[in-house]
C-alpha cells in the first residue's frame, strides 16, 4: 500500500493499537502521522507551522487509542504531542536553550499508559531520560561526555521496559555500545562492546534496538563498522555475533522486535542493492562454544 509519495529522505516510527491497527510517524521535513482504521488509511500533519523536522520520531498509542509522538525540531528543541478529541496538543519536552535535544529518541508507555522517553542531547553530549508521572515530566541526565571517555553519549538510543516497569536503554558513544538499566532504585551502566573508531561521523547514521526475552535478558541489534551485530546478556556476560558483515557501507537502517516466543525479527536495508530484507531467528542458547557452533546454522538474510 502506498501511504504517501513525492517525499525527501525521512525517518519513520511505527506501532499498533489494541485493535492491531498500525500508526506511523514520519519526518519528510514536516512531522506526519498516518493510521489505519481497519478499512482505510488517514494521513495528517502534526504541529503545523512549527518548522522543519529532522532525524527520528517515536510513536505509541494508549489503550484509549490516543497516539503520542516525540520528535526533533531543529531550532525548536525536543517536542511531544498527543492526539485528543481530534486535536494534536504539542509542547516542548526538552530544549533548555539547546537546539539539538532529541535527535535520537525512543518512547514507550508504562503500565499506566504514561510515556517514558530516552533521548540524546547535543552539544552537551548527554543521554537523557524523561518520564511523565500523570501530572508532569520528570527529566534526568543519565550519562554525559564529561563522566568518562568515549565522547558524546546517547546516539542511537532505544528504550524498553521490563516486567517490573524498569527501563533498559541501549545507546552509543563514539567508542562503544552501552546499556543503562534502572533497578533497585538506581541506574547502572555497562559497556556492551568496544567498537572500531567511527569514520566520517558514521555514528550519526547508526541505530540500536533493544528487546527483552522471556527471561528478562536484554538483546540488542545494532550497527557498527563490523556490520549488523546482535548482542545479548546470557545471565553472566554479554555475547556478540555478527548478523551481517559489512559490504559497501556499514549503515543498515535496522529495526528489531522480539515476539512472545523469543523469535527475533530484524528488518534492514541491504547496502549492496538498497533493498529491504528481513532476518528471522531465535537467540542462540548456551555458552560461547555452543553459540559459535550455532552461528554457521543461522540464515544471513
Amino acid at each position: 500500500m502506498v501511504l504517501d509519495q513525492g517525499l525527501i529522505v525521512f525517518s519513520v516510527g511505527i506501532t499498533v493499537d489494541s485493535d492491531g491497527n498500525p500508526h506511523i510517524c514520519y519526518t519528510p521535513n514536516v512531522l506526519k502521522y498516518a493510521h489505519f482504521d481497519g478499512k482505510k488509511w488517514f494521513q495528517q500533519d502534526v504541529d503545523e507551522g512549527s518548522g522543519l523536522v529532522g532525524y527520528t520520531c517515536s510513536i505509541r498509542v494508549t489503550p484509549q487509542h490516543n497516539p503520542m509522538i516525540t520528535w526533533y525540531l531543529p531550532g525548536g528543541g525536543f517536542r511531544y504531542a498527543i492526539l485528543r478529541d481530534g486535536t494534536w496538543l504539542a509542547s516542548e519536552l526538552d530544549g533548555n536553550g539547546n537546539d539539538y535535544a532529541g535527535k535520537w529518541n525512543s518512547m514507550v508507555l508504562d503500565a499506566q499508559a504514561n510515556p517514558q522517553v530516552a533521548y540524546s542531547d547535543f552539544p552537551s553530549g548527554q543521554l537523557r531520560y524523561a518520564k511523565f508521572d500523570g501530572k508532569g515530566w520528570i527529566r534526568s541526565v543519565l550519562h554525559s561526555q564529561l563522566d568518562d571517555a568515549g565522547g558524546p553519549k546517547g546516539m542511537g538510543a532505544s528504550l524498553v521496559l521490563d516486567a517490573q516497569g524498569n527501563p533498559w536503554i541501549s545507546y552509543y558513544d563514539e567508542q562503544t555500545l552501552r546499556v543503562a538499566h534502572f533497578a533497585a532504585g538506581k541506574w547502572t551502566k555497562q559497556v556492551v562492546e568496544k567498537l572500531p573508531p567511527f569514520t566520517n561521523w558514521g555514528w550519526k547514521e547508526f541505530h540500536s534496538n533493544i528487546a527483552l526475552d522471556h527471561s528478562g535478558n536484554p538483546h540488542i541489534v545494532f550497527e557498527s563498522l563490523q556490520g549488523l551485530e546482535h548482542a545479548w546478556w546470557n545471565g553472566s556476560r554479554w555475547v556478540i555475533q555478527i548478523v551481517l558483515a559489512p559490504s559497501i557501507v556499514s549503515v543498515f537502517d535496522n529495526f528489531m522486535v522480539m515476539d512472545s516466543n523469543d523469535v527475533m525479527y530484524v528488518i534492514y536495508r541491504d547496502p549492496l542493492d538498497g533493498s529491504i530484507k528481513l532476518a528471522v531467528g531465535r537467540p542462540p542458547r548456551g555458552n560461547a562454544a555452543e553459540v559459535n557452533a550455532q552461528k554457521s546454522e543461522q540464515p544471513r538474510n
